[in-house]
């Protein structure tokens, strides 16, 4: 069913205890979904009023049981391998930094259920200790020895070694696995797509490349984005309208260019919440700053100030989660100074963000500040889905609720 579609019971060693929740709620939340939906159709037809919550409450009875069975099972799999048990015998023939790598993940991380018996390099690089052999004698010694997998160097693949290492494994139902080297790449994780039969890899995952996923994404925004602007017409509008204008002179509304999707330039909008002045459009606000009149000080506390970029949601040139939009002059500098800086701009500017929710926003006082932000962005990107939205959302009215340091 969906709960094995999902990985819900993925036993596989290497996945990760939040990858089972995360698809266990998922699993969860669309057949809720699709029983309330059922259930408001049919509902003359069925002729049961306390179905619907029954099922509900059976549903979240589930996800209770099978999130402690996870985490008890879990802990009981991980300590019996760290104890010796359970695990598979593995050799790694060839060298370079993968190699290297994966032989230390072997051995430090023994949750994972892998003994590394030998790593098997050329005579030119062969290296001391008795883990490490020549790689002329890799044949025999995955014949003398019960070996469940083999990793190999896919600098060797043409090589006549491999030929017969891979023949004997594939006679012998031993698992082999090639290892790509991409050398200074490898901090990157990759992802594999295919066109056909041809496996491309992507350093950027993308979950929203895909079509579905964004029309998902827009529809929550312009739902989500509606009925904050209803409330706030009605309740928050007139009264920070008034203010502004008993408190300073100037326009209620700050609109400013900015750097957005593809790195299109779009005006984004804002309350103001500054004298105005012709530097307020380049110089960052500091703590204290003399430039914010009073009643701004309140609007950026409490990040009222943005609402008006719910407008620029519904145009569709933000969306209400995702990296925050920056000035054009920022992104010329920081551009030049952060690596990978530009790959914030694959997805729309967002009202809050992945940074924002983890204390990386406001002024940027240091350049690790902004490499810090575009790592949060770059996970965003990467690791995209509807809950982390709603989770980023929630966790933003709660800093709002209880007051952001660095709001100012």
């Amino acid at each position: 069913g969906n709960f094995s579609k999902t990985h819900v019971y993925n036993l596989s060693r290497i996945v990760r205890l939040e990858q089972v929740f995360k698809a266990l709620y998922s699993s969860v939340f669309l057949h809720i979904l699709v029983i309330s939906f059922l259930s408001y159709v049919f509902r003359e037809t069925i002729g049961i009023r306390w179905g619907y919550w029954f099922f509900i409450y059976c549903y979240l009875l589930n996800v209770v049981f099978l999130s402690a069975w996870r985490l008890f099972s879990s802990y009981l799999i991980k300590n019996y391998r760290r104890m010796g048990y359970g695990y598979r015998n593995v050799v790694i023939i060839g060298e370079g930094f993968s190699v290297g790598k994966l032989s230390d993940i072997f051995i430090t991380e023994k949750h994972y259920g892998y003994k590394l018996l030998k790593v098997f390099n050329s005579e030119s690089s062969l290296r001391k200790g008795d883990l490490f052999d020549n790689i002329s004698n890799s044949l025999s010694f995955i014949k003398n020895n019960d070996i469940h997998e083999v990793y190999f160097a896919m600098s060797l693949v043409d090589s006549d070694i491999f030929a017969d290492v891979s023949k004997y494994c594939n006679n012998n139902l031993i698992r082999l696995k090639i290892l790509p080297d991409f050398g200074n790449y490898l901090p990157f994780k990759f992802y594999v797509n295919f066109f056909g039969n041809v496996p491309v890899l992507s350093l950027i995952k993308e979950p929203l490349q895909r079509g579905f996923l964004r029309f998902l994404k827009r529809i929550f925004d312009v739902v989500f984005s509606f009925f904050v602007i209803i409330f706030s017409l009605f309740f928050l509008f007139p009264w920070i309208v008034l203010m502004i204008k008993l408190t300073s002179k100037g326009p209620v509304l700050f609109r400013q260019k900015r750097s957005g999707l593809d790195n299109n330039i779009f005006v984004c909008y804002k309350f103001r919440t500054l004298f105005v002045s012709e530097n307020n459009n380049i110089n960052q606000i500091k703590k204290n700053d003399s430039r914010v009149t009073k009643f701004g000080s309140f609007l950026r506390r409490t990040s009222l100030d943005e609402i008006p970029q719910f407008f620029n949601v519904l145009k569709g040139e933000m969306s209400v989660v995702g990296p925050r939009p920056h000035m054009l002059i920022h992104t010329k500098e920081y551009s030049s100074i952060v690596r990978n800086y530009m790959l914030r701009h694959l997805v729309k500017p967002g009202i809050t963000g992945q940074a924002q929710v983890n204390g990386y926003r406001g002024e940027i006082k240091h350049v690790e500040d902004i490499k810090k932000r575009v790592q949060l962005d770059i996970w965003y990107i990467n690791n995209w889905s509807f809950f982390l939205d709603l989770k980023l959302i929630f966790k933003t009215f709660f800093m709002i609720f209880l007051g952001d340091e660095k709001a100012y």
